[in-house]
């Protein structure tokens, strides 16, 4: 039997098209099942069919693809490249990219499962209840609406940065009494770079505000 684990999803700007987002599939937590799933996945076999599912329905035709997935910092990550050819991709990615979508989740084939109680007792992982599975074979990531990791949530990295500015920006301006805020500013705010972005006075605000 295939289980599922829900997970986190990295919006990222700077991929062409904007269609391709980084997600930690994966983390080695507590799940809701009270499981824990270890991160010693067999990819081969997902890296030769790399699909992407909504709400892991394979009897659907898939809405993206993995550009690539692997292990690091201890959680499964993939770079997944949606296909805004189709109806479904196209508004899967709208709706992440709007921060109202924000959760993944992988179906997966369990290797080798040991139920927690039965670990040493000094083992982190040990509960009572649960299993740990290992060597888990990955079969496929999904979108979905309902996150089965209660601390699921979009991961703003630095490759936002320039979208949070512009938020920024708007908020202040928008702030300043009396004043309407300009309809051509004198920045492209969105597309400054970090080492622009870290440069930025309350002058620099200000300006634009005049």
């Amino acid at each position: 039997m295939s289980r599922r684990l829900t997970a986190y999803v990295s919006r990222d700007f700077d991929q062409p098209d904007g269609a391709v987002v980084r997600v930690t599939a994966s983390t080695p937590s507590v799940d809701r099942y009270g499981d824990i799933v270890d991160q010693s996945w067999q990819l081969d076999p997902y890296r030769a069919n790399p699909v992407v599912l909504w709400g892991h329905d394979a009897s659907e035709l898939p809405i993206g693809r993995a550009l690539s997935v692997g292990v690091e910092g201890g959680s499964l990550v993939a770079d997944i490249e949606l296909d805004t050819g189709s109806a479904r991709g196209s508004e899967v990615l709208r709706l992440v990219r709007a921060g109202v979508l924000s959760t993944v989740s992988v179906g997966w084939l369990p290797g080798r499962s040991t139920p927690r109680s039965t670990l040493d007792e000094h083992d982190a992982r040990r509960g009572a209840s649960g299993y740990v599975h290992e060597d888990n074979e990955l079969l496929e990531i999904s979108f979905v609406s309902v996150p089965g990791n209660a601390g699921a949530t979009v991961q703003r990295d630095i490759a936002d940065l320039p979208a949070l500015v512009a938020e920024a920006v708007a908020a202040y301006l928008d702030a300043q009494p009396g004043a309407a805020r300009p309809s051509t500013p004198s920045r492209n705010w969105r597309e400054m770079s970090l080492t622009d972005c870290a440069g930025l006075t309350v002058a620099d605000l200000e300006s634009d505000h005049e």
